[in-house]
């Protein structure tokens, strides 16, 4: 049994529309951490909006790799956790089982030797198949990365953005800090939206190249991300600024946006997944397309359904 998996990374051109660019941006070391300053254009209040924030040093010690994130699919390394897991459960089996698993081209290849009564292979391998799916699937969850469809695993979005929440829980708190404490929960979120659309878009940063995903500190360090940085990040944000309030990241073909659960206005593009329906909102900017606003490939992607995946986002730890 051969087994065959690569990593699918969410890359997507965005929209080339009139928007709010970020207008300022810098960085600067300081004795408590990173210090960083923007400014960005706040569309909700029709002028410039200044933001400045400092994040420790240990958060932004460096890429998803200081953070235990895979980032890829690793042949070797998988192949090692299922070979750990499958050769004590055939010793268990008894003796005149043996049983072998070497690394493959992207994956790992399971072999399966019995002695004796032919109907009993079947059984043996049956029972080693799971015990290898399982040790695959701990993999998985360890570092961070879920399988999508037959061959193909991504970041698990949905549990990295909850991984965030404190990591940039600064940045949340100094967005807050820029609106009356009274504000609504509309305008925090229209805010940090604003925010992470200013951030410049790319897709090819040094931590994509070595990683293949860009975790919420490192985006902020390199002033820069592609769609699926900036959906998780706007989810850890919200984390702070929305608590309580669910939040999914939506993956269509090349492309990744966010839903938030919360009662809908009329005109919004909303999705019903498990229950709840998520109000509809696209992070990679340059548009600063308001909250409930997709722009016209997410959603003709959005009607076919076929490609689409909701990955929700857990309490945070």
């Amino acid at each position: 049994m051969r087994v065959f998996l690569f990593l699918l990374l969410v890359l997507f051109a965005p929209p080339v529309l009139a928007g709010g660019p970020q207008l300022g941006f810098s960085e600067r070391q300081r004795p408590d951490g990173l210090g960083f300053d923007y400014l960005f254009s706040d569309t909700g209040r029709g002028e410039p909006r200044h933001l400045a924030f400092v994040l420790p040093t240990a958060t932004v010690r460096g890429g998803a790799g200081s953070y235990g994130i895979a980032g890829h699919y690793d042949p070797a390394a998988v192949t090692a956790r299922v070979r750990a897991a499958v050769e004590p459960a055939a010793r268990a089996l008894g003796d005149d089982v043996q049983a072998a698993v070497k690394a493959s081209r992207g994956g790992y290849e399971l072999s399966v030797r019995v002695t004796g009564r032919r109907p009993r292979l079947g059984e043996v391998m049956a029972e080693l198949k799971r015990v290898a799916a399982k040790a695959e699937a701990d993999y998985l969850a360890e570092v961070y990365l879920r399988p999508l469809r037959v061959r193909e695993v991504v970041p698990d979005y949905g549990r990295l953005a909850a991984r965030f929440v404190e990591p940039v829980r600064p940045v949340a708190e100094a967005l807050a800090a820029a609106l009356p404490a009274t504000a609504a929960e509309r305008e925090r979120l229209a805010l940090a939206l604003a925010f992470i659309q200013s951030i410049p878009y790319d897709t090819e940063t040094a931590a994509r190249r070595e990683n293949g995903y860009v975790v919420p500190p490192m985006m902020l360090v390199q002033n820069k991300g592609a769609c699926d940085s900036k959906s998780v990040t706007l989810a850890s944000l919200l984390g702070t600024l929305l608590p309580g309030r669910p939040a999914a990241v939506i993956l269509v073909p090349e492309h990744a946006f966010l839903g938030v659960a919360l009662p809908a206005l009329p005109g919004e593009r909303t999705l019903d997944f498990e229950g709840r329906t998520y109000v509809l909102m696209e992070p990679v900017g340059p548009a600063q397309l308001p909250v409930g606003r997709l722009s016209d490939h997410s959603t003709r992607d959005l009607a076919r359904l076929s490609g689409v995946t909701v990955l929700p986002v857990p309490p945070s730890p």
